[in-house]
């Protein structure tokens, strides 16, 4: 297993977390609210809504353990607000600036998944 080892979460990583872990309760809240304002495509709401919950479980339990999976698994959290995007040219700024504060919070903790070289990794 690929475990980084995060003995002091630095101010970056905290921060990067944080927007990590908001983005996906937001997302999470979203989805299940626009159920019950769209139901006419509650399908597809629910697969969204679900997609974001396990999204929310990642970052909280082994993307906080510094498991290095979750960080590249994390990466895919772009995807649905791009997909989306390219069906509601309406919402396209709201989804891409949930894209861009995931970018944000995958590179602010990159430095404690991927440590320098000059630093001992152990693991």
């Amino acid at each position: 297993m690929s475990t980084a080892v995060i003995p002091t979460l630095s101010t970056t990583y905290r921060l990067g977390w944080w927007v990590l872990l908001g983005i996906s309760v937001l997302s999470v809240l979203s989805y299940v609210v626009l159920i019950f304002v769209a139901p006419n495509s509650v399908d597809s709401l629910i697969a969204w809504a679900t997609f974001s919950f396990y999204a929310v479980f990642v970052v909280l339990i082994p993307y906080r353990r510094g498991e290095r999976w979750a960080w590249y698994l994390t990466w895919v959290l772009v995807v649905p607000p791009v997909v989306l995007s390219l069906n509601d040219r309406d919402a396209a700024p709201y989804f891409l600036a949930s894209v861009g504060l995931t970018v944000i919070g995958q590179l602010l903790t990159r430095g404690a998944f991927f440590p320098r070289a000059d630093r001992t990794r152990v693991g």
